[in-house]
């Protein structure tokens, strides 16, 4: 079976993704192409990755060969193989070797090289895998379909923009004519017998012309790339709202950001590159046809140089590509220890760790700086090279046009024309070139953003079964949960049977499985075994949205926004009015604390609640989960921050709700309050206790 040429790199968008990237790259590599989102619909891939054991499987169960070799001093590398690196357990792939090094493909960086001794002192092991002659080729038209969308999209528009800009050179192209016609015809003494105002006149009308062209087709260009914008970023946006819990839980922050700023860059290939692109191959090619029809040898001449330069270029972008990979990752990296470190300034601070931070960035940012360096320094051979042709050609176009004048193949008007012309040919021909690389270096960020469109929605969300008339009451059947294929069981065969109305407490050992329950309560987690109904409702059927207006959290690691205190507590719901508010921030203890504010409910909160005390922020977030009066009511440690008075006030403000309300808690006061407590251990409930004492 074929291969390509070189492994097809595959960028991981988290840490556990290794793995799968390795294994989708290997399999583009023999032409069998899936892309991560795919495989990761069959093969579940939680927190801790994915073990050699289960690379094996997944690549037998797809009709691979796998070796296992162990990389030693005399192991010639001539297929390419999965393995670790000798310091870390994260997955990349041996492409090929040289004296000394292995040439690396990272899922995490992209290319480099390491020294062989490396992996020879750690006995590294490595999986070759080859196709049998069962597998069956397999592309992956993912991007492709989605470029074809978006273009059906603006093609109209883009035609528009691309009849202006021929008009424009239509103009432009009257030039070398003109002048041939005026030395052929000698009718300089026509033109000056018109008087000079009447020439201005027809110049400004030509300015004029050329002028409001222009501006329409800007005017379009604008437009285009408004409408483009908005497009992308808003499906963006709307489609990070319908992802799974997981998908966050895995990416950072400020790579998924990194991806949405893409956009703006997705838009400049859309528009101006394509355009330009479109333009100068039709400059080229009108150009070439003119040429042809007086000099079939200078055509001839024009097309060969129009092809070497071709070659050249398109050796040159294969090669910027890399460049064009590796700074988009390291920068989105260096992106994310700088996010990392606003988000514990704190305990940053507090431990004296500046330094330390500061070299983790500096590490990271010297390294997207060479990435840099190293694609503008290639950048500049690629103009240079280019503001070398397009010295020559023109000379030598116009050397060989004197010489077939001598010869009395042309007129001395050609050779006006042709110098003019070759100009006309290779500037295009630069800039379409230029603009080859420049959507080479746009498509790699348009990709970044496509991963994120190809991910699978959370299932119900705003589809199935309206949740009408539920009484609170939950039953839990059989439910079984992990968070990947090889994990142990972080739910097994859980039952339980919470009664409408019902107060439970939920305690067991950190790690036990609590937090993780209530995920699954809440569908935030897609259960593998067994059901849970809310009422007579299975939730496999029901609409998720429909379910989670109707329950009030407050779990250990929320937190509040950077707006006033109302909107926090509000939180985008319709129709609440300050009464309803203020009657929230009773129950939870916080009203009379936001009374005496100055701004009182119009109080500007920090990012992350800095500027307010810990029980604050806490009782803020009760008020929020309390607003609409919910059916079910989940607290997750909700009272940590709280002093025992303002706990027992509150609890006794909560006890008088008729919802049906669970409690995650190590506090011996609050399971006392309960009317049946859940006792947890390794995922499974060891014991229910009814009306005991704690």
């Amino acid at each position: 079976m074929k291969n390509k040429k070189k492994i097809p790199y595959i960028e991981q968008s988290s840490s556990s993704e290794c793995g799968l990237c390795v294994i989708s790259m290997i399999f583009s590599y023999w032409y069998v192409e899936y892309t991560v989102n795919e495989l990761k619909e069959i093969w579940k891939v939680g927190r801790d990755g994915l073990s050699l054991l289960s690379i094996k499987k997944i690549a037998v169960e797809n009709q691979f060969k796998v070796d296992a070799i162990r990389i030693k001093k005399n192991i010639v590398i001539n297929t390419p193989l999965i393995t670790t690196l000798p310091e870390h357990p994260h997955y990349i792939i041996i492409e090929s070797e040289d004296r000394e090094n292995y040439h690396i493909v990272d899922p995490a960086v992209g290319r480099y090289k390491l020294k062989k001794s490396k992996f020879w002192n750690t006995n590294s092991i490595g999986l070759i895998i080859v196709p049998k002659e069962s597998t069956e080729v397999r592309k992956n038209l993912i991007y492709r379909k989605y470029y074809k969308e978006l273009l059906s999209k603006i093609i109209v528009k883009l035609l528009f923009i691309l009849l202006f800009t021929i008009c424009v050179q239509s103009l432009s192209l009257l030039i070398p004519m003109s002048l041939k016609y005026i030395t052929e015809k000698n009718i300089g003494s026509y033109i000056l017998k018109l008087g000079y105002i009447k020439i201005i006149i027809l110049l400004l009308i030509l300015v004029s012309l050329n002028f409001t062209i222009n501006c329409f087709r800007e005017y379009l260009s604008v437009n285009l790339k408004i409408y483009l914008q908005k497009t992308i970023a808003s499906s963006f946006v709307e489609k990070i709202l319908k992802l799974k819990l997981d998908f966050f839980k895995y990416n950072s922050e400020a790579d998924i950001l990194h991806r949405y700023n893409g956009n703006v860059v997705a838009r400049e290939m859309l528009t101006s590159n394509l355009i330009s692109l479109m333009m100068s191959f039709g400059i080229l090619i009108t150009s070439l046809i003119y040429i042809s029809f007086t000099s079939h040898s200078i055509a001839i001449i024009c097309l060969t140089l129009i092809i070497i330069i071709s070659i050249i270029s398109v050796y040159m972008t294969k090669r910027s590509k890399d460049f064009v990979i590796d700074e988009i990752l390291t920068q989105s990296k260096s992106n994310s220890i700088l996010s990392e470190i606003l988000k514990n300034i704190e305990i940053i601070k507090l431990k004296s760790s500046e330094k330390y931070f500061y070299e983790k960035w500096k590490e990271c940012f010297d390294r997207y700086i060479r990435s840099y360096k190293d694609r503008a320094y290639w950048s500049i051979k690629f103009d240079v090279l280019f503001s070398s042709f397009q010295i020559i050609i023109p000379l030598l176009i116009t050397l060989i046009s004197i010489s077939e004048y001598l010869h009395g193949e042309i007129s001395v008007g050609d050779i006006i024309a042709y110098a003019t012309i070759s100009l006309n040919i290779f500037a295009p021909l630069e800039n379409f070139l230029k603009t080859i690389e420049d959507i080479v270096y746009s498509n790699e960020y348009l990709k970044r953003l496509v991963q994120i469109f190809n991910l699978k929605n959370e299932e119900n969300l705003n589809s199935g079964e309206e949740l009408y008339n539920w009484d609170g009451s939950i039953t839990l059947k059989n439910v079984v949960f992990s968070y990947n294929m090889e994990n142990e069981r972080v739910l097994s065969s859980v039952n339980l049977e919470i009664n409408s109305g019902e107060c439970i407490g939920i305690s067991g050992k950190t790690g036990s499985g609590k937090s993780t329950l209530i995920l699954v309560v809440l569908g935030l987690y897609d259960i593998e075994e067994g059901n849970i109904f809310y009422g007579n409702n299975n939730i496999r059927n029901i609409n998720k949205h429909s379910l989670r207006k109707q329950i009030g959290i407050v779990t250990q690691n929320m937190t509040v926004l950077n707006k006033s205190i109302r909107d926090n507590i509000v939180f985008g719901e319709d129709n609440i009015s300050d009464d309803i508010v203020k009657k929230a921030c009773e129950s939870a203890g916080i009203w009379e604390e936001i009374e005496n504010m100055p701004l009182k409910l119009d109080t500007i909160l920090s990012e992350e609640g800095n500027l307010i005390s810990g029980g604050q922020k806490q009782r803020i977030l009760i008020a929020r989960a309390i607003l609409n009066e919910p059916k079910l009511l989940i607290f997750d440690e909700a009272y940590a921050h709280l002093d025992k008075k303002t706990e027992d006030e509150i609890r006794y403000s909560i006890d008088k709700m008729s919802c049906t309300k669970i409690f995650i808690t190590h506090s011996i006061d609050t399971l006392k309050s309960c009317e049946k407590i859940v006792c947890m251990e390794s995922g499974k409930i060891e014991r229910i206790y009814t009306n005991v004492p704690v």
